[in-house]
């Protein structure tokens, strides 16, 4: 079973692609078309390691039979299923081996029991993940308490700030006037004679 999950690991299965390529170069540039068009990911003939139709020849089926796309770097394939939601008549899938499917076919009957429970459920290779649901909590801002203490003395920081601030209007003020009159004074002209 190794083997076949090692020989599987870097390949996808693409549904739902119609049949109108004439040759397999044709089918190729397809479906690196479509990745690049809409999952928005670049992907090269050299990083296809293979790449055929699954099946009989679906001529009557609209959608097409199923395409394996075997890459040639893993990272490349956790990178198309990520975004593989953003297909848009097209789904693709992980390949896995026939044991594994026939679990899953099991598990599936499973997952929507429990999803009618209103549990949290999914299926991870040919494993059922069931996760409990997290109670349901506010999830509004809750409002700035004030300590009491805080009203009656201000803080530190804006006792010194405010005892250092002066009107600059009444500096600028005190320096325009000469140092023989005084402020309150006003001269006149008969004082200048």
């Amino acid at each position: 079973m190794d083997k076949d999950l090692q020989l599987k690991a870097n390949n996808i299965i693409l549904y739902g692609i119609k049949e109108s390529e004439k040759s397999p170069a044709n089918l190729m540039e397809i479906v690196i078309k479509k990745i690049k068009e809409e999952l928005n990911i670049t992907v090269e003939g050299r990083d296809i390691n293979s790449l055929y139709r699954i099946g009989k020849n679906a001529t009557k089926n609209e959608k097409g039979s199923p395409i394996l796309l075997s890459l040639v770097n893993n990272w490349m394939k956790i990178d198309i299923m990520k975004n593989k939601k953003k297909f848009k008549d097209a789904y693709a899938s992980e390949d896995y081996p026939k044991e594994v499917l026939d679990k899953r076919k099991e598990l599936q009957l499973k997952l929507e029991e429990e999803r009618e429970k209103r549990k949290y459920a999914f299926i991870n290779y040919d494993k059922l993940i069931i996760k409990e649901n997290r109670p349901e909590t506010e999830k509004r801002k809750r409002e700035q308490t004030i300590c009491p203490n805080a009203i009656e003395q201000p803080r530190k920081q804006e006792l010194t700030i405010k005892s250092n601030r002066r009107n600059a209007f009444e500096v600028l003020k005190n320096r325009s006037i000469p140092p023989n009159v005084t402020p309150t004074e006003n001269p006149t002209s008969e004082q200048k004679a």
